[in-house]
């Protein structure tokens, strides 16, 4: 059975999370950024600082699973072009609105995180995703947050 790909501006919920390997709920939302990307890597670094109760799982889309993939349909052009968040309830959330969940988890100011709602935010995300390793450089090798048993 061929999945159909989903829209990314809605939140896809995932109808079997042992399928995953998990329980029926994720014990943390992961998100899913790419790990050669500076700019990626430095939203990831700030994100980890302000994640003082570890609510996040931080996964580079290099190091994510072959089973996550196929269930999200996530190909590598997906995956290379936003950011993605799995949340507790196995739904997946992408670009701004992934931003703006996890900033409305982690930030005292839940506020400042409606501006990734607006249209404008998607095409402005879009835009830098599509040119930001000509404007922010990239790695050589895979950036990987080692997080603690918490």
């Amino acid at each position: 059975m061929v999945q159909e790909p989903h829209n990314l501006n809605r939140p896809l919920y995932e109808r079997s999370p042992e399928s995953l390997g998990g329980e029926n709920r994720l014990t943390k939302v992961q998100l899913i950024y790419d790990g050669i990307c500076n700019l990626c890597v430095s939203a990831i670094r700030l994100l980890y600082a302000l994640d003082r109760k570890h609510y996040v799982e931080f996964v580079p889309y290099q190091e994510l699973r072959a089973a996550t993939r196929r269930h999200y349909a996530l190909t590598s052009d997906l995956l290379q072009g936003r950011m993605h968040l799995i949340t507790q309830e196995g739904r997946l959330v992408s670009g701004p609105l992934a931003i703006r969940e996890v900033c409305g988890m982690i930030f005292p100011f839940h506020f400042i995180c409606s501006v990734f709602v607006i249209p404008e935010s998607q095409r402005v995300y879009d835009w830098i995703a599509r040119h930001r390793y000509r404007i922010f450089g990239c790695r050589d090798t895979c950036y990987v947050i080692k997080q603690g048993s918490n």
